[in-house]
């Protein structure tokens, strides 16, 4: 008897969208986590009077992590194409 794990291309394409929703995860929560530690760093070099440069590059990083993280969540909610009878 010869059996081969993922010899199904369908068992294929799930083993990778969970690898890639996993990478998503990873990409946001890091995303999240470097805003959060450098909005809580010193401002860093002055933009302007009022804003340092660390709370831009963390405004930004979390403006990506929110994008991340709603692309998954789209991802996930929307389901597959290929689901239904057949």
């Amino acid at each position: 008897m010869n059996v081969r794990l993922l010899a199904d291309p369908a068992d294929r394409r799930f083993v990778t969208r969970l690898w890639h929703q996993a990478l998503l995860v990873v990409l946001a929560c890091t995303a999240g986590l470097m805003s959060v530690a450098l909005y809580l760093a010193a401002p860093g070099p002055m933009v302007t009077d009022d804003v340092g440069v660390f709370h831009v590059l963390a405004t930004a990083l979390l403006a990506g992590s929110v994008i991340l993280v709603m692309r998954l969540l789209v991802v996930i909610f929307r389901g597959s194409d290929d689901e239904g009878p057949g």
